[in-house]
């Protein structure tokens, strides 16, 4: 499965909301497409947290919205709230977005 989160996506862990991907990254050495991450701002943290694509069991076009394997407390932990290798050592770049396409779905509405 492709990597798909984009900025602006409202994120949802297993039990609990997280909040908005305030940034995609994509690994530059990865040839599948599967090598991302998204950081999310949460609110009431000090520090962002980092998910991969192997932590998303659903993604909602239509809202735009991402389901999280992870619990709120897995999601929100001290060692997912420092960048992978991948973002800190520059083999990861920030994905660009128009600010206009942030959160828009890519699904056209049913009814």
């Amino acid at each position: 499965m492709a990597f798909t989160v984009k900025k602006g996506d409202l994120v949802y862990a297993a039990d609990a909301t997280l909040g908005f991907v305030s940034a995609v990254f994509l690994d530059l050495d990865g040839d599948d497409g599967d090598n991302g991450w998204a950081r999310v701002s949460v609110t009431g943290q000090d520090k962002p947290v980092y998910f991969a694509a192997a932590d998303i069991v659903s993604r909602d076009e239509s809202v735009p919205a991402v389901l999280l394997s992870l619990t709120y407390a897995e999601a929100t932990d001290a060692a997912r709230q420092h960048a992978p290798d991948a973002i800190a050592s520059g083999r990861a770049h920030e994905q660009d977005i128009s600010p206009l396409e942030e959160g828009r779905p890519e699904a056209p509405s049913a009814g």
